[in-house]
């Protein structure tokens, strides 16, 4: 792409891009890294030097639609406000 065709929105959407795609590679590292450091905790909390390696564990979520008795119950009076998300994806140059 021509740089002349660059406007301060694709540079802006380019750069983004960028970062994001960063952030994926790092996530990726970071999941590694938290696997490797799980295995070296044996898979239980485990502190050492200024470091505490903490397992937390919650609940799991409930499948509503499962359960026979809301079935006639309106859920939908319970949701909490929608949330805003943006996704930027790179199209074939």
């Amino acid at each position: 792409m021509d740089i002349s065709q660059l406007t301060p929105w694709l540079m802006t959407a380019e750069h983004l891009y960028r970062v994001k795609q960063e952030i994926k590679r790092l996530e990726l590292q970071e999941k590694q890294l938290s696997e490797e450091l799980k295995v070296l905790s044996e898979n239980k909390t485990k502190a050492e030097g200024n470091f505490v390696y903490l397992k937390e564990m919650r609940a799991g979520s409930i499948e509503y639609s499962a359960i026979d008795l809301l079935r006639e119950v309106n859920l939908e009076l319970f949701r909490k406000p929608s949330v805003e998300s943006w996704k930027l994806i790179k199209v074939a140059e």
